[in-house]
C-alpha cells in the first residue's frame, strides 16, 4: 500500500514537472491503451504534456514521448 502511495506521488509530481509541448501532441493518441491477445496484461497512458505511463506486472515505468510524425514517435 505505501509503495502505491509513493507511486503515486511521484507520478503526479512528474506530470507537474513536465513542460507541455503543443507541437508535439497526438490527439488521437491521448489516453489509455491496453495490450490485447497477449499472454500478460500492459496498458499504457499517453499525456498531453509528453510523458507515457506503462503499467505491467513488472511495475510502473513513466518515459518521455513526441510524435515525429503519423507513423512515428519518439521515446
Amino acid at each position: 500500500m505505501k509503495l502505491n502511495v509513493v507511486l503515486s506521488l511521484q507520478l503526479w509530481l512528474l506530470r507537474l514537472a513536465a513542460p507541455v509541448q503543443a507541437e508535439n501532441i497526438s490527439p488521437g493518441l491521448i489516453g489509455r491503451w491496453k495490450l490485447i491477445e497477449q499472454p500478460y496484461f500492459m496498458s499504457i497512458e499517453f499525456n498531453e504534456n509528453g510523458i507515457y505511463i506503462a503499467f505491467t506486472p513488472h511495475g510502473v515505468m513513466t518515459v518521455r514521448w513526441k510524435s515525429l510524425n503519423t507513423m512515428h514517435l519518439w521515446t
